[in-house]
C-alpha cells in the first residue's frame, strides 16, 4: 500500500511585514528623535528624557485605561 506524501512549505515571516518597518522609518525621520551619532553628553539625555516624562504626566490620556 503507498501512502501520499504531502509536503507543506511555509513562506519566511517578515518581522517588519506588518508595518513595524514604516513606523521605524518614520521614527528616524521625526525632527525630535535621539540621535546618539556624538559623544554622548549625559546631562543633555537626562534633559530629554526628563522633557518626555513631563510630557506623559501632562498628557492625561497616557495613563488612562479606556
Amino acid at each position: 500500500m503507498k501512502l501520499l506524501r504531502r509536503s507543506v512549505k511555509f513562506n519566511p515571516i517578515d518581522p517588519l511585514g506588518d508595518g513595524l518597518g514604516d513606523l521605524i522609518e518614520r521614527s528616524r525621520m521625526h525632527p525630535d528623535r535621539i540621535v546618539l551619532n556624538e559623544p554622548l553628553d549625559g546631562r543633555e539625555l537626562v534633559r530629554q528624557w526628563e522633557a518626555i516624562h513631563q510630557d506623559l504626566i501632562q498628557d492625561s490620556s497616557w495613563f488612562n485605561k479606556e
